[in-house]
């Protein structure tokens, strides 16, 4: 079978052609990308998601790190594509990689490959690394791999919270305790991805619906799009989490949150702040401006690009 990488890795139909076997052969050129351009001394971070075997492939990857003698930083659990990403940057790592297929349907998984800035890799890196899968297939390069517990044991493989980190950076950007202290109603549908259960860790009195495992998903793709959140829709328009301004959040595997403020009546005015970046590659903000309403935000953070717009009946800005 012929490996090839799309937008920043590789993604197939799970033990047809995501398997153990494929993903160990990408893992392998992976690192003998990082050790040949020698980045392999700053560690490699490995995230993923919830999909069907998606902790068991991640530790895949994380046993050909060791066997390569590159140290691995091993989320403890499954986490949101952004949070692995800042990982990447704060801790100074060679990269990342992050198992998931993002919005595809649940058959679905892949090797998303983060580069040192945090960002999804590039094209001539894929390109590079898609040369090197052949070439190994091609001259039986051997995979190289240490037993996760052998790894662990040895310090090989250090197990982290991702979010910690995640959420110390989002508060250099938003003032957390004030839109805790204005009490917004906030429902979140994670549709059974990634993100489930961390929002109500950032702020207190979140609700969330669809947060249960279920690598199906429910039975359809989890892409945040109108004909997948007719029940989010349904319990915002009935008015069962309050009156005034809802943020409705959708926290996909690809590392989105997508935000629909819905409002069935005017509130007072409250300020909200965002700092917003327009660079892409670094994390530093551009400019912030204070909102005269409760604003709908979209947050990436591959390269921490905060997005910040007003209420849908005003005129809106970017960064972009």
């Amino acid at each position: 079978m012929q490996i090839k990488f799309g937008t920043d890795g590789w993604r197939g139909v799970i033990a047809r052609d995501f398997t153990f076997d494929n993903l160990s052969l990408v893992a392998q050129a992976t690192m003998d990308y990082l050790n040949r351009d020698g980045l392999g001394d700053k560690g490699l971070v490995i995230g993923y998601d919830r999909r069907f075997l998606s902790r068991d492939f991640a530790r895949r990857v994380a046993e050909v790190a060791a066997g390569n003698g590159i140290r691995v930083r091993l989320t403890d659990g499954y986490a949101p594509t952004p949070a692995v990403s800042w990982a990447v940057r704060e801790s100074g790592a060679a990269g990342g990689v992050m198992i998931t297929a993002s919005h595809n349907p649940p058959e679905y998984n892949g090797f998303k490959v983060k580069e040192a800035f945090g960002g999804s890799a590039r094209p001539a890196t894929t390109k590079v690394l898609e040369e090197i899968v052949a070439f190994n297939a091609a001259n039986d390069r051997r995979v190289v791999a240490i037993p996760f517990d052998e790894a662990l044991e040895k310090g090989l493989i250090e197990i982290f919270d991702p979010c910690e980190g995640y959420f110390r950076q989002i508060g250099r950007y938003v003032d957390l305790e004030l839109i805790a202290r204005a009490g917004i109603p906030v429902v979140v549908d994670p549709m059974y991805g990634a993100g489930s259960g961390f929002l109500p860790r950032l702020l207190a009195g979140v609700h969330e619906i669809h947060n249960s495992e279920n690598p199906s998903f429910g039975g359809q793709p989890p892409e945040p799009i109108g004909e997948h959140l007719a029940e989010l829709s349904a319990l915002l328009k009935g008015g069962h989490t309050g009156s005034g301004w809802l943020w409705t959040v959708t926290p996909t595997g690809s590392g989105r949150w997508t935000k629909t403020a819905i409002s069935s009546r005017p509130t007072a005015s409250l300020p909200l702040s965002c700092a917003i970046s327009s660079s892409t590659n670094s994390c530093g903000a551009a400019w912030s401006r204070p909102f005269p309403r409760p604003a709908w935000w979209t947050c990436w953070l591959g390269n921490t690009t905060c997005r910040c717009l007003k209420p849908p009946s005003a005129s809106s800005i970017s960064a972009s």
